[in-house]
């Protein structure tokens, strides 16, 4: 659960860079720290009422390979240091997805045969075994994709010396992040992003930079994740490479309160 928000990930703010792509929320609050600024983001398709939604089955969703409207989010971010603070606004969408189908049809299947009442050999119906229901039902809130690839972008804007009216475009991107899993607990993501810089008072010169990168991750399906990942950089302008070297770890303490933290190398280090 690194915080994901385009915005951070174009101030070059995130913990991580290569960010696995995620299934979006109907309004997801996440932070650097408690004073150095955060994001909000919104995915308008599930802040519909209810009603509007009651034809989307689990199996229409995890079947839909094409998901852009289900998963189209947009963000607002701030960032805020000692003399400069950023603002940014983004958006990011899946626009390919496919589940493990096998595993998604056992589950399925499973699922309605515990549903489906049985009779004893009196003829009497039988309890209906509600703990096998809800393990069954955890289970299928927490398939992943095998194979996912979100596209994101975000504008962001700089001031010195933390003045609003001093705000300046500064930076915009597109990215694109694909997810491979082999396995539950083993993730691949592969990174390729565009950035162009714009030259601005005590923040970058004019530039063009061209990402790739990857990102080998592990979590053990409870409350704890791990990733290292290498994303190499290049300057198209004074044709200069650099790179990014760092391990990421999550915990999670409740369903709504992650922790997170990254140890290693920036590009500027």
């Amino acid at each position: 659960q690194t915080p994901s928000s385009p915005g951070f990930v174009l101030a070059d703010q995130a913990p991580s860079s290569v960010n696995r792509p995620r299934n979006p929320g109907g309004l997801v609050a996440s932070f650097l720290s408690l004073n150095n600024g955060g994001s909000l983001e919104a995915s308008p398709f599930w802040l519909l009422p209810l009603k509007n939604r009651k034809a989307l089955t689990f199996s229409k969703y995890v079947h839909n390979n094409f998901p852009v409207v289900q998963t189209f989010s947009i963000s607002a971010t701030s960032v805020i240091s000692d003399t400069a603070s950023y603002m940014s606004v983004g958006s990011k969408f899946h626009i390919l997805r496919f589940y493990k189908k096998d595993q998604i049809q056992k589950l399925e299947n499973d699922l309605i045969t515990e549903l489906t009442p049985k009779k004893d050999a009196a003829g009497n119906f039988l309890p209906l075994d509600l703990v096998k229901i809800e393990q069954l039902q955890n289970e299928l809130n927490q398939i992943s994709p095998k194979i996912l690839v979100e596209v994101a972008g975000a504008w962001l804007s700089y001031s010195p010396e933390n003045s609003f009216d001093r705000f300046r475009q500064a930076r915009n991107g597109i990215w694109a992040n694909a997810l491979y899993k082999p396995i539950s607990a083993l993730s691949i993501v592969g990174l390729t992003r565009y950035i162009n810089n714009k030259k601005h008072e005590n923040f970058s010169e004019k530039a063009e930079f061209l990402d790739f990168g990857i990102s080998l991750g592990y979590e053990n399906g409870i409350n704890f994740s791990i990733s290292g990942e290498f994303v190499h950089r290049r300057d198209l302008i004074v044709e200069e490479n650099l790179s990014r070297l760092a391990l990421v770890g999550n915990y999670k303490l409740s369903d709504e309160l992650y922790i997170t933290g990254s140890f290693g190398k920036n590009f500027d280090q």
